[in-house]
């Protein structure tokens, strides 16, 4: 049986917030929409970026993302984030939200980090 995806789609994720602190940059997904096991999750997760900066328009959140991508030297994702997520720099995400906002952050390094249990949303075989 093929190894169905497990990840975070970018599209459809709500940001709740990105804050840039001590060199890090926190991207709030509250919640994240997971793929997994054929299945739509939604699931509070952070994705950590190390040694980050960070260019943004004025994003009022919570917002929901419309599309992204990250390129890191490991591969190049279009809106689905492969889990577990931890990719060695440098990396380059870029977010685009409904409102026609977009954020761009680069850094050494990324990480996703789920928090809390997933709640099942829908069938998506």
């Amino acid at each position: 049986m093929p190894q169905l995806p497990y990840s975070i789609e970018l599209h459809d994720s709500r940001v709740s917030g990105l804050v840039l602190q001590e060199g890090l940059v926190t991207v709030s997904l509250r919640p994240a929409y997971i793929h997994r096991d054929g299945k739509g999750w939604k699931q509070d997760a952070l994705l950590i970026v190390e040694d980050a900066s960070l260019e943004t328009d004025q994003v009022e959140f919570p917002v929901t993302c419309a599309d992204g991508s990250l390129r890191a030297p490991l591969g190049r994702y279009h809106n689905l984030l492969n889990l577990p997520l931890q990719e060695p720099g440098p990396i380059l995400l870029k977010l685009e939200f409904f409102s026609g906002c977009t954020a761009a952050i680069t850094g050494t390094s990324i990480k996703a980090v789920l928090v809390g249990v997933p709640v099942f949303i829908e069938d998506v075989t």
